[in-house]
């Protein structure tokens, strides 16, 4: 799997998906870094880069309505391949 293999995939996720990713990298690279000798510009550039996108993730009521949207549209495909069978299984 090539890296741009993966970020094709990767750009089919949700935003808040994407944004967990990314902070999940920040961390690992923030790890990496404190493992080098110390270079307090570079690690002081990164530590700013990190504050710069900390408010991107979604707050809990946020994601809530996001994965509302998802469901309702996928019962509304649901319905329109179906006939509307989805209201008859609940």
């Amino acid at each position: 799997m090539t890296a741009e293999t993966i970020l094709q995939e990767v750009r089919l996720w949700p935003q808040y998906e994407q944004l967990k990713l990314l902070a999940l990298l920040f961390e690992q690279v923030e790890q990496a870094l404190a493992l080098t000798p110390a270079d307090e510009d570079r690690r002081a550039a990164f530590r700013r880069v990190r504050g710069k996108y900390k408010n991107l993730l979604p707050t809990v009521a946020e994601f809530q309505a996001e994965k509302r949207q998802e469901l309702e549209l996928e019962e509304r495909r649901y319905a329109e391949r179906f006939g509307g069978r989805a209201e008859a299984q609940r």
